[in-house]
């Protein structure tokens, strides 16, 4: 026998159960413990394993007692309806199963507005605000601001007309989306005087939600960087009008340029660098020898018929497309035809649009019948970029496309739209005069031949 250690054991038991051929009697207080068979003491008033759950304002709960399977149920008073869990249970990990209840008024009339006024004052931790929004929210977001704010006198702000004013715009979006709005999770976040009366600092809280809400990228969700341009230095050989004579009213080789900020970027967990090829910096990545050419670069990345790649939409959502290569790039380009409006067709070929300068990506020809995701308007310069041994390597930029499907969300191309990407590995001079260049206020590249 052991005493003065409960091993994590949380309860006592008057019993012991059979392991192998025998089964030792445990007294009061002892339980055995397996494979040592060995009886370990255990304090007669063990601490509680979950924390007091609480009594929310205008609610009544049975059960005092937060041990594992303990229950405390909860029913809410004077006709207020119960949101949340009726009954919860007390866990091994030491959280109580559910949602934590409160006692809400059926939706406001007038005359409902004082009782409700009678628990004006509902308060949850950070902490608890940060675990349900975090684990709830799905990855569409919808932001609405309610400005509200009206003189009122030194007996505090009115909670009970900002939560009617709240249902009565949560009733809209109800009759909106009736098939979704049962998966929508409200949060709702109180400026009220501005005092933090309770729970810390309220900038600190305020700033925690914050972060979670910035995790989540919805459909209309875009974040706007606030960095200034400083230069742009576009292609030399970039001339959108070089082909008009052919009866090519655009045309997109070279359709590349260099961006210079005033101030450098931060990186963090949402800004990251991405590896340009032909360099130093990209053979390492890709676990190459020093030795490594840019053609074995390019022969790892861009080698089969169909090469999986990715791009990131406005709403900083990744898009998934297959790169059409060797055979299979001629059927690509040729779909460029069919759909600009070219006065002699007789005259011009799929390739005095698409150059070799182009990657092409789009359509329903993928492997297995693969239905590429496609560029939309505002998209263009972003990257199209591959993943190997868990590295992401640019090979290319998103330059323009032969239909425009954008009108739904998360289109989809359809048998004859392609999008046309400038492929990196073809303007390696133009990247390296700039990008590889010392003397400048930026750390150079170290390309390769």
């Amino acid at each position: 026998m052991e005493q003065g250690s409960n091993e994590g054991l949380l309860s006592a038991r008057s019993h012991c159960e059979p392991y192998a051929a025998s089964c030792l009697p445990c007294k009061p207080q002892f339980v055995k413990t397996v494979p040592t068979s060995r009886l370990t003491f255990l304090p007669s008033a063990a601490a509680a394993v979950c924390p007091d759950p609480g009594i929310p304002a205008g609610s009544r709960r049975t059960g005092r007692h937060f041990d594992i399977d303990d229950k405390v149920a909860y029913r809410c008073d004077n006709g207020l309806i119960l949101i949340g869990s009726a009954e919860r249970v007390c866990q091994e990990s030491g959280e109580w199963t559910g949602i934590e209840p409160a006692c809400y008024c059926e939706p406001l009339t007038r005359d409902k507005i004082t009782l409700m006024q009678q628990y004006k004052h509902t308060y949850d931790t950070p902490q608890e605000v940060a675990k349900a929004f975090s684990k709830a929210i799905s990855s569409d977001l919808d932001l609405a601001v309610l400005d509200e704010s009206r003189p009122e006198d030194n007996s505090g702000t009115n909670i009970a007309q900002a939560f009617h004013t709240i249902l009565e715009r949560m009733s809209i979006v109800k009759e909106r989306q009736k098939a979704t709005f049962k998966d929508v999770r409200h949060v709702i976040i109180l400026f009220s005087d501005g005092i933090a009366n309770m729970g810390g600092s309220a900038d600190d809280n305020v700033a925690k939600i914050k972060y979670l809400v910035e995790s989540v990228r919805g459909k209309d969700w875009e974040d706007y960087l606030a960095y200034k341009v400083k230069s742009v230095r576009p292609h030399k050989n970039y001339n959108n009008q070089a082909k008009k004579d052919l009866g090519i009213p655009e045309f997109y080789d070279y359709d590349v340029a260099l961006i210079e900020l005033e101030k450098d970027v931060t990186f963090s967990a949402n800004i990251r660098p991405i590896c340009i090829p032909c360099t130093k910096e990209a053979s390492h990545a890709l676990g190459l020898p020093d030795t490594a050419t840019c053609k074995d670069q390019e022969e790892l990345l861009l080698k089969t018929d169909f090469e999986y790649a990715s791009f990131m939409s406005k709403q900083l959502q990744q898009k998934n497309v297959t790169i059409k290569l060797n055979s299979k790039r001629d059927n690509c380009i040729e779909d460029a035809l069919e759909t600009i409006k070219i006065e002699d067709r007789g005259k011009v070929k799929a390739k005095d649009i698409v150059t070799d300068n182009f990657l092409c990506t789009g359509g329903i020809d993928g492997p297995q019948g693969q239905t590429d995701d496609i560029s939309c308007k505002g998209e263009s310069g972003g990257a199209l970029f591959v993943q190997k041994k868990r590295r992401l390597i640019q090979v290319g930029i998103i330059s323009w496309g032969v239909k425009n499907l954008c009108q739904v969300d998360n289109p989809k191309s359809d048998e004859k739209s392609r999008d046309f990407h400038i492929n990196l590995f073809r303007v390696t001079d133009f990247l390296k005069e700039r990008l590889g260049k010392t003397g400048e206020t930026y750390a150079p590249l170290t390309f390769i031949k």
